[in-house]
């Protein structure tokens, strides 16, 4: 049986790949010591971008193993797609004093969808649509 690692720590999205690879007769895990290595910069411009950075970083840490990154985040269409892939830092403005693309941490979400909904106000609930993007 082939196997592919995942860089994540979410047990979660372990089980839903791994159950989705078996019947291709592959085996999924995480990528060992995956929450002590560096976490790559995610400076693409599209979340495409982001997954194939951080699959390329991780890979240097499991020598002759496939390994798999994702990005995700929300794209929002009357914030003409914010916060993107800003997504987990979109908040860094207003807690770090910087613009979501120069922050180096993540913001929780809780502070992430403060900033959306404060964005919304005003908008009809109607024009209120995005969509959660995954690569």
């Amino acid at each position: 049986m082939r196997r592919v690692l995942i860089a994540t720590s979410n047990a979660g999205k372990l089980r839903d790949f791994a159950g989705a690879a078996a019947v291709h007769g592959i085996a999924i895990a995480g990528l060992p010591n995956f929450s002590s290595l560096p976490t790559p910069v995610e400076d693409g411009n599209t979340f495409e971008a982001n997954a194939r950075k951080k699959a390329e970083e991780y890979s240097r840490y499991a020598a002759g193993e496939i390994v798999v990154a994702d990005d995700s985040g929300l794209e929002v269409d009357a914030l003409n797609g914010e916060p993107g892939v800003h997504s987990a830092r979109y908040a860094a403005p207003e807690l770090h004093g910087k613009a979501p693309h120069e922050a180096d941490v993540n913001t929780d979400d809780e502070a992430n969808n403060a900033r959306v909904l404060r964005e919304l106000k005003g908008v009809p609930p109607e024009r209120r649509t995005g969509r959660f993007v995954c690569v």
